[in-house]
């Protein structure tokens, strides 16, 4: 059922003329430790098509422990829709990372939680 839901509204897009919707994939290392440099990247597509050429984008770090307090870094655009920066965590805990996304009059915010050393 939801299959079906998803091509019929794929198909409605393409009948309506509408671009499809731009989405970005979060990629993290699976394990990080406190105070040392890791790779976050954000992969965005539109459809099949990488999205080389976006407008902004920027990851958002925030401690739960400390919600008012966050970070916020531009990305640098790697190629074949891969936007990147090199960050480190302060001290142990969950945070969000949050990627705030503009491209193709579109604007897409994902989020995850991670845990970093042993929360």
């Amino acid at each position: 059922m939801l299959i079906l839901g998803a091509c019929q509204s794929e198909s409605v897009q393409k009948e309506s003329g509408l671009p499809e919707v731009v989405e970005a994939d979060i990629q993290l290392p699976e394990e990080m430790e406190a105070g040392q440099e890791y790779p976050l990247k954000v992969v965005v597509t539109q459809g099949e098509e990488n999205v080389d050429d976006a407008e902004e984008v920027v990851f958002e770090m925030t401690n739960l422990a400390t919600p008012d307090e966050s970070e916020k870094v531009d990305a640098v655009h790697d190629g074949k829709g891969t936007y990147s920066i090199t960050t480190s965590f302060p001290k142990n805990g969950t945070y969000t990372v949050q990627t705030h996304v503009t491209a193709r009059d579109m604007h897409v915010m994902p989020k995850v939680e991670v845990v970093i050393g042993e929360g």
